[in-house]
């Protein structure tokens, strides 16, 4: 077996059943939806690895300003927890859960697993991700000021 290229990748979304747009170079965009949310994948394909990002959620300007660091400490922690993914955080204050693997030798079933990988971690840490920012918006002076009538 040789290297995954575009042509034989394009086969592997095909048989999936998702529906994807290449780029005719070298990624290909799809996602997903589950539970009333969008997910959006990116699959970059290079000479020896092949790269899924997945956008989880946009930090408001608000959140970034005033919690960037704690938002960023989360993120580490729960990086703790997975092996075969990682997230991180773009310069747009984007949060990316990504996973890579070897062009070598990629099939069809590894296509498979691993998008059933990024679609479990990507709901339940998008889930997790804005809990941790709701409650930093809850519980802080600057977000909620009680109501006291006059």
């Amino acid at each position: 077996m040789s290297q995954c290229d575009s042509e034989t990748l394009q086969k592997y979304f095909e048989t999936y059943g998702w529906v994807y747009r290449f780029d005719g170079k070298d990624i290909l965009y799809s996602g997903w939806r589950s539970n009333n949310r969008s997910f959006s994948l990116k699959v970059t394909l290079s000479e020896s690895l092949i790269f899924f990002e997945v956008k989880l959620l946009v930090l408001s300007s608000l959140i970034r300003k005033k919690h960037r660091s704690t938002i960023l400490e989360y993120i580490l922690d729960l990086n703790g927890g997975l092996t075969i993914a990682r997230l991180s955080l773009d310069e747009e204050n984007t949060v990316i859960l990504s996973s890579e693997s070897f062009t070598d030798h990629f099939t069809y079933d590894h296509l498979s697993k691993t998008l059933g990988i990024i679609g479990y971690f990507s709901e339940k840490l998008q889930k997790e991700i804005l809990a941790k920012v709701a409650d930093l918006c809850l519980h802080r002076e600057d977000f909620y000021k009680p109501f006291h009538p006059q």
